[in-house]
């Protein structure tokens, strides 16, 4: 857990990670779900693009795409007046 991503709680003592999965809105090509997963794992995102393309095209399209869509409208924005 990195400082920068986390909060910590002094009454409890215990540090809490304040990274959250959500589309990209910075480095999005379609939906922007790739780049939020890049984000999330702090990676690039053209790694995460070339694996999602390889990963769908080895599975016959269908559902590498379905899968897409389906995170495209289940992963939440990010809220423009949050910086991470």
């Amino acid at each position: 857990m990195t400082i920068e991503n986390s909060v910590y709680l002094e009454e409890d003592n215990v540090m809490v990670d304040n990274h959250k999965l959500h589309l990209s809105t910075d480095d999005r090509k379609i939906l922007g779900v790739c780049g939020g997963i890049a984000e999330y794992l702090n990676i690039d995102s053209t790694a995460i693009r070339l694996l999602w393309v390889v990963v769908t095209v080895f599975t016959g399209f269908i559902p590498g795409m379905l899968a897409y869509l389906i995170a495209g409208f289940v992963m939440p924005s990010r809220d423009k007046n949050i910086k991470d």
